[in-house]
């Protein structure tokens, strides 16, 4: 089954960070995301495991995170 495509602005709502904050993690490939047309997508998987690691970063234990 498909996961659920957010958009940037449903991301930067998630993670209450501004919009360009979560297109400059798309580009930097630390967000995986895929546009279509002009606009990002995100799987909701994939923003999750994001989460996850960037929470574990904070505990030491991974090198990726919102920077």
């Amino acid at each position: 089954m498909v996961g659920r495509q957010l958009t940037a602005q449903e991301v930067s709502s998630r993670l209450r960070v501004c919009d360009e904050t979560v297109y400059r993690l798309l580009k930097r490939g630390e967000l995986k995301g895929y546009k279509v047309g002009l606009q990002w997508r995100v799987d909701e998987e994939q923003l999750q495991k994001f989460i996850t690691r960037t929470r574990n970063n904070r505990h030491g234990t991974t090198t990726v995170g919102i920077s």
